[in-house]
């Protein structure tokens, strides 16, 4: 799980792990805090977080290279750093889990089958444990290879939908509360949670520069700007009140979206391939960091380590009752872990860094 990883591939993987779930989880998430501002609120909380990310990487890079783990023994000990590391793991598996299980649920419905949800993810994990236990190279030269589709297709479908539609829903602007918006911000910027992958990946990634800023940068605004684009074509679709009951709005959008000609008979087909390629980055990104954890925590080889969080995160994903129970929970995992794991803890070690010095 060593290899050397370049700054275009972080690029790929931050955006493909940000859109994997979070062009399905986003736009609900947005409409429920900021309501038709909702439009705002993520590109205002991709804007900060691009800000942010300058400033963690530039800090971060005065510990030398040394990943956010290593950095906490520096700064505040090793029973803190395993706590910690231990936190993280837990986090990545019930993200995983969560996110195994929404997939599973909305697979099922849409090739209308009578496949278990259990098998679809068994199936999920078991790729995502092949590739996850190849390392780290394996992985962005997969997301180097297919990044650029998923977000063709993407733009595509917005453009297909987007065409001859009035933007009334979208209007007035700066309607809500600015209470409402910035909340809206704060908690759609925790979305943006791979970039602590990108700090606790420090000492594998090949080129560690200012390419590698702008590169973290770039991977933010792309991924902001694509999700807002399926906010908005959502809501103008389906209206706030309609998109505020159904359970996965962005899936029923990209389904209904009319495809110019006969692009292709069934466009589900199509809809659930992104799906799928999105849950994989997403699910396999914590599940791999998460048996990185377990690999320095257990002293285990990479292939145990992986096995080990993906058996986790199947079960975790048999818990809820249903898929929309499993995207509440994955949605809390990610407001209250990552507040810790994006915000509170980079800032701390920024904060010693700057202030307090480190020690050779």
């Amino acid at each position: 799980m060593k290899d050397k990883i370049s700054t275009r591939q972080v690029c790929a993987l931050i955006v493909l792990e940000t859109l994997g779930a979070g062009f399905v989880a986003v736009p609900c998430l947005a409409l429920l805090l900021s309501g038709r501002d909702g439009l705002a609120a993520i590109i205002i909380a991709a804007s900060v977080t691009a800000a942010y990310a300058v400033f963690t990487v530039k800090c971060m890079q005065k510990y030398g290279g040394a990943d956010m783990f290593a950095a906490c023994e520096k700064a505040m000990g090793s029973v803190s750093a395993a706590a910690l590391r231990c936190g993280f793991a837990v986090k990545a598996v019930l993200f995983s889990g969560f996110c195994l299980r929404v997939f599973a649920e909305t697979a099922t419905e849409v090739i209308e089958s009578d496949i278990p949800y259990t098998a679809v993810m068994l199936t999920m994990g078991l790729l995502i444990l092949y590739v996850s236990s190849g390392g780290a190279k394996v992985r962005s030269r997969l997301a180097e290879l297919l990044v650029l589709p998923v977000a063709a297709v993407l733009i595509f479908i917005f453009l297909c939908g987007i065409s001859g539609q009035n933007g009334d829903e979208l209007l007035p602007v700066f309607a809500e509360k600015g209470s409402h918006i910035l909340a809206g911000s704060a908690g759609l910027a925790l979305w943006f949670y791979p970039l602590e992958y990108v700090l606790t990946d420090m000492p594998h990634i090949s080129v560690r520069d200012g390419r590698l800023i702008k590169s973290c940068v770039k991977a933010v605004l792309f991924s902001g700007f694509i999700m807002a684009g399926v906010f908005a074509l959502t809501l103008i679709r389906f209206g706030a009140e309609q998109m505020a009951d159904m359970s996965y709005p962005v899936l029923e959008m990209m389904y209904s979206v009319n495809l110019p000609g006969s692009f292709i008979e069934r466009q589900e087909g199509l809809m659930l391939g992104i799906w799928t390629c999105g849950v994989f980055f997403s699910a396999g990104g914590a599940i791999y960091h998460g048996a990185c954890r377990c690999e320095e925590i257990f002293k285990l080889s990479p292939l145990p380590a992986c096995t080990l969080c993906a058996a986790a995160a199947l079960v975790v994903g048999m818990l809820p009752s249903g898929g929309a129970e499993a995207m509440e929970y994955m949605t809390a995992a990610v407001l209250f872990a990552e507040a810790i794991y994006l915000v509170i803890l980079p800032l701390v070690l920024c904060t010693a860094a700057c202030i307090g010095g480190v020690k050779k």
